[in-house]
């Protein structure tokens, strides 16, 4: 089934073109491979040979495929992609362009699909014999959707089992591993919406533990029955040896020749055993040592599905981090054409700034030119004092010139107060 078929009729120029375009799915998993197919048509027939050319939008209005096709006999058409890693999450968008002799003819409504995080399944264990109980857990798929679980080897599958995801689109379950011959399978979870994870999984994993001990028990049951039989035959020499001595000496010499020979043949034997022994001893060791290495493979299966699960996770954090960048670079645009704006009308108000700076720059010249007039028309009052003061008597009046002195000279330091505050201020 198609979804979100889009159709739009060509423009004026040729409005006998019609071009469609759709996606096979209504959800994607990143990774998962995505089929986009429609028709080509001219006044309603099929139109063979038309270029369709198909391009896909991201949510940031990115290109991440683009693609021509060829209209086939029947007006049909199809391309397929893989959905990059890292792409943005969300709703995708597709639309076609159909084209005759290098012009455009045709277009396309838009046509959408949805972009999800990578959905994962873990098993536990990740190997098992037959009729063993096996754990699945899973996330990232449809939510509240039926969700079947298969085994799959050489085109063949069989179903685990069939759960419905939760609100959150999360999985779990167990199944009975079915009775297959020893290999590794690919287990795959999938929901009706076509999102899919799949597992590696090992069947028939022989229990060493079990043979290791039987071969130990053989090996130590065969040491103790071959030391009995030494000591035995040691026991027999012994005793012949204490009989001979009442033999007559050609008697004793031959017995002691047959005894030397069995001796002989008992010292072989022994070193045989002990060769046995050794060769026994070594089997062990690599008896163990291919325990060991079976125990080291399922570990490394079991640490694999778990990096894979963790890979899986890592992922998905990554794709919701690069949706908080890409909004949080729009915000930080808007900010910096806000501060773009302050900063020039800063520098507007520092050049205003300026100019008062320099109208009391020019201001304070003039009072310390008049400060200093002043100054000197005090000098000269008081010089024409003392010249008319023997000649004339001005003691009545000597108090009011002082007072307006005394009152011109605060006024000067008032206004010279004035200016350096303002100087403060302005350099605060």
């Amino acid at each position: 089934m198609a979804f979100a078929m889009g159709l739009c009729i060509a423009p004026a120029s040729a409005q006998a073109y019609a071009v469609t375009v759709s996606s096979d799915k209504a959800t994607y998993a990143v990774g998962a491979v995505v089929t986009l197919s429609g028709t080509v048509t001219n006044g309603g027939v099929a139109a063979s040979g038309v270029l369709v050319s198909v391009i896909v939008n991201d949510p940031a209005g990115g290109i991440p495929y683009t693609n021509i096709a060829t209209s086939s006999a029947t007006g049909a058409y199809s391309t397929s992609f893989k959905i990059p890693p890292l792409s943005l999450l969300g709703t995708w968008s597709v639309i076609a362009t159909a084209s005759v002799n290098g012009a455009q003819v045709a277009t396309s409504t838009p046509a959408t699909f949805a972009v999800t995080s990578p959905t994962t399944l873990t098993l536990t264990p990740a190997w098992a014999s037959p009729g063993a109980t096996v754990s699945f857990t899973g996330t990232n798929f449809t939510a509240s959707s039926r969700t079947t679980v298969t085994l799959s080897w050489s085109g063949l599958s069989v179903t685990l089992a069939t759960v419905n995801a939760t609100a959150a689109g999360a999985v779990s379950g167990t199944f009975v591993v079915p009775a297959v011959q020893s290999q590794v399978y690919s287990v795959t979870a999938a929901d009706a919406a076509g999102l899919a994870a799949t597992a590696q999984f090992g069947v028939g994993q022989p229990d060493t533990s079990a043979l290791v001990t039987s071969v130990n028990t053989a090996l130590t049951n065969l040491q103790n029955n071959v030391t009995a039989t030494l000591a035995s035959v040691n026991s027999a020499i012994s005793t012949l040896n204490t009989n001979v001595a009442g033999i007559p000496a050609s008697v004793q010499s031959a017995v002691s020749s047959g005894l030397s020979s069995l001796s002989s043949t008992v010292s072989t034997i022994q070193t045989t055993v002990n060769n046995l022994q050794g060769t026994v001893n070594s089997l062990t060791g690599n008896v163990n040592g291919i325990a060991g290495t079976l125990n080291g493979l399922s570990t490394s299966v079991n640490q694999l599905s778990a990096n894979q699960t963790v890979i899986a996770n890592t992922l998905a954090l990554v794709y919701t981090n690069l949706n908080t960048v890409s909004t949080s670079l729009g915000s930080v645009s808007t900010l910096l054409t806000h501060i773009d704006n302050n900063v020039t009308s800063v520098s507007a108000t520092a050049s205003s700034i300026q100019g008062v700076v320099s109208s009391l720059s020019g201001n304070v010249a003039s009072l310390q030119s008049a400060v200093t007039a002043l100054q000197s028309d005090v000098s000269t009052i008081k010089t024409n004092t003392t010249n008319i003061s023997g000649q004339v008597n001005i003691g009545s009046l000597s108090s009011l010139i002082i007072v307006a002195i005394v009152l011109a000279l605060i006024a000067a330091i008032a206004a010279i107060a004035s200016i350096v505050m303002m100087r403060r201020k302005i350099a605060g």
